[in-house]
């Protein structure tokens, strides 16, 4: 067992570095023959557990699955996952097994020991009604809890893995409230005054210096949980302070407030990807401690969504924003600063696919278009669509615009559709729909054409183009050789078949003719490589070999050679 891992499933919750996930490596107690973590983290929202874990049948042999994994919550099972039968329709639930993007992006595995929406894999079955998430429905959410994971393998050896985590209540632990330029206090939200916290370290930035502790002696406790914190007599003003609070059950909390006067002149920039079934921003500010922007999401029928921001680091802010009851797209990102002004406006084009029976998404008036459906999703996910940008290759053979459907790590229920529109009026054999397939540059894909628009059906997102490929199939290094001499009649027949774009898709685009008879050509695309033998014993003599090949396009190349056998 390598690590455990808590992951936020509400709609706006993020860890205090500003992601939706926290991972803590396992380590192993060697006397006790179990996997613990000292770390308690601190979660104030609906969250799920994984975990990273492995089996080997030897100690130096290959990393093979575990076979069954259970959690267990203050002592009672609660939630079990195997993998040992399942039916053929439930074959795609392998998908909502694992933590999807760092399985396809990194083959880092991550067992969920959850089921996240859409999942019905028969091996996982939860012990509560909340499908193993962890939430204030519980009713004992608030407090510390002490959780324990088995895993198995299918011999029936186990190993354990123990830890603890606090649940508090959401938002941060105190109010501010400054008393004068040297005072100010600390309050507890209502919530919090039961959560045993046994000490706070406060820190604080003036002027343009870094962090500073202040001593203890200048933090005092009051009565009432809270604290009265005195500033040393400084010429600058205090412009932020971290308090880091810790409990009697050893966990921590960070929370980082902005004290600073008001700037007219407030610059920020903003980013924003589509991940964790919602969308993660991330704001930097042009200087630190700039007071924390608001996030407006708006929707093509005019409502807007106001989305608070939190406070990283001195200098950069987060928010993540989620609400699958909204089916309207979203055609904008703003930004608004303290006073009201708009800092920085993004137009987006992002819908909400799966949540209806058929979305269709147009950009540039119909050129590109992506069709979801219902089905084609395990939940309601959040899709971008937008003009690629920068640098592609191959791109002298690209036709028209580049077409980007974000995010391209996703897991598919099924199979979307993709087309284009041509802007000439008929599209020719030559030009295909393609995919950018990682570093490997365009994948040909196998389309339909009708009356000027290609289409296919995509099991993955990602980069899309029309390409233009009038170049034959490469075939080098045919054997046996032109005007070569040979003495065995059963040569081997063979040549190198490569194709920079649409490839080529099977034996049948591949004719060998010897002497003019047909042989059954075989070939294997991963090593390029073309072969038979002959059907019969080649007599002495001159022989003539004829090998043609088509590629997806239709680009055909021939090439024929003379050869020998036994003597000229």
């Amino acid at each position: 067992m390598e690590s455990v891992g808590f992951i936020y499933l509400d709609s706006n919750s993020l860890f205090a570095n500003g992601r939706r996930k926290a991972n803590f490596r396992l380590q192993l107690d060697r006397g006790e023959r179990r996997y613990y973590t000292d770390s308690v983290l601190y979660l104030e929202a609906p969250f799920g557990i994984e975990t990273k874990a492995f089996d080997r049948i030897s100690h130096q042999g290959p990393l093979l699955n575990i076979y069954k994994a259970r959690l267990f919550i203050d002592d009672s099972l609660y939630y079990e996952t195997e993998y040992d039968h399942y039916d053929y329709a439930e074959t795609k639930m392998v998908d909502l097994c694992y933590d999807y993007y760092p399985a396809v992006a990194d083959k880092n595995y991550h067992h969920l020991l959850f089921n996240p929406a859409g999942k019905y894999f028969s091996g996982s079955k939860s012990q509560i009604p909340a499908e193993g998430i962890f939430s204030e429905d519980r009713g004992n959410f608030i407090g510390l809890h002490s959780a324990r994971i088995e895993v198995y393998d299918a011999a029936g050896n186990k190993s354990d893995a123990e830890f603890s985590f606090f649940c508090g209540p959401p938002g941060n632990l105190f109010e501010y409230e400054k008393i004068s330029d040297t005072v100010f206090y600390l309050i507890p939200v209502s919530d919090a005054r039961e959560l045993g916290i046994k000490e706070v370290a406060v820190y604080t930035a003036s002027g343009n210096s870094g962090w500073r502790r202040l001593p203890a002696n200048l933090i005092e406790v009051r009565k009432g949980g809270g604290f009265r914190i005195t500033l040393p007599a400084g010429k600058k003003p205090l412009r932020a302070f971290r308090v880091v609070a810790d409990g009697f059950s050893r966990w921590r909390k960070e929370e980082l407030y902005i004290s600073q006067s008001p700037i007219a002149a407030e610059k920020y920039q903003l980013s924003y990807e589509l991940s964790d079934n919602g969308i993660p921003f991330n704001v930097s500010a042009a200087m630190p401690f700039m007071p924390a922007p608001k996030i407006v999401i708006q929707y093509a029928d005019g409502y807007s969504k106001v989305v608070e921001c939190r406070a990283v680091t001195p200098s950069k802010f987060a928010a993540f924003y989620r609400n699958p009851e909204i089916g309207t797209a979203i055609i904008g990102f703003g930004l608004i600063d303290q006073f009201g002004n708009p800092a920085n406006i993004k137009e987006v084009y992002i819908a909400l696919a799966g949540k209806s029976k058929e979305t269709m998404i147009f950009p540039d008036e119909g050129e590109f278009q992506v069709t979801f459906q219902e089905e084609n999703f395990y939940a309601p996910t959040y899709v971008e669509v937008s003009k690629g940008s920068g640098w592609f290759p191959m791109e002298a053979n690209i036709v028209g615009d580049v077409y980007s459907v974000e995010p391209e790590i996703i897991p598919l229920a099924e199979p979307v559709t993709v087309s284009f529109i041509s802007k000439d009026s008929a599209l020719k054999k030559d030009v295909g729909l393609c995919h950018i397939a990682g570093e490997s540059g365009w994948n040909w894909m196998k389309s339909k054409n009708e009356n000027g628009r290609v289409s296919v059906k995509s099991g993955f997102l990602g980069t899309f183009a029309l390409l233009k490929d009038d170049e034959a199939p490469s075939l080098k290094r045919v054997s046996p050789q032109n005007q070569k001499t040979i003495q065995n009649g059963f040569p081997e027949i063979s040549c190198f078949i490569t194709d920079d774009l649409s490839g080529i898709e099977d034996d049948n685009d591949i004719t060998i003719l010897l002497d003019g008879r047909w042989l059954i050509p075989e070939y294997d695309p991963e090593t390029t490589v073309l072969k038979t033998f002959p059907d019969k014993k080649l007599a002495k003599g001159k022989h003539t070999l004829e090998i043609t090949a088509q590629d997806r396009a239709g680009n055909k190349k021939t090439v024929k050679s003379e050869f020998f056998v036994g003597s000229k």
